[in-house]
């Protein structure tokens, strides 16, 4: 697992993984404060990409699921309800032309 940190590859990783290896690193890090001992620089600053990665990786996966979860929504709109969204659509954007 130390390797594993020491040589972080996020293309490699999946969500699950990076979570299981940012845990690793906060253990570690939790380890060397609890024994007073120096701890490595690359050790901080791998945990950090690692969260870093984990977060970015989210963030896209939650993206996703909200895109997907919109078009699902706009397929069951009514076309009486689709007609309404894009009529307010173009009045917005008739009243954006006209503010120029």
């Amino acid at each position: 697992m130390l390797d594993l940190l020491k040589n972080f590859n996020a293309d490699r990783m999946e969500i699950d993984e990076l979570v299981e290896l940012a845990m690793f690193g906060d253990l570690i890090l939790a380890k060397f404060k609890e024994l007073s001992v120096e701890t490595p620089v690359w050790i901080d600053e791998a945990n950090k990409s690692v969260k870093r990665e984990l977060k970015t990786k989210n963030a896209d996966r939650l993206s996703m699921k909200l895109r997907s979860a919109k078009s699902r929504l706009e397929t069951l709109k009514t076309p009486d309800e689709k007609r309404k969204a894009t009529e307010a659509e173009i009045a917005e954007l008739e009243s954006q032309l006209a503010g120029q």
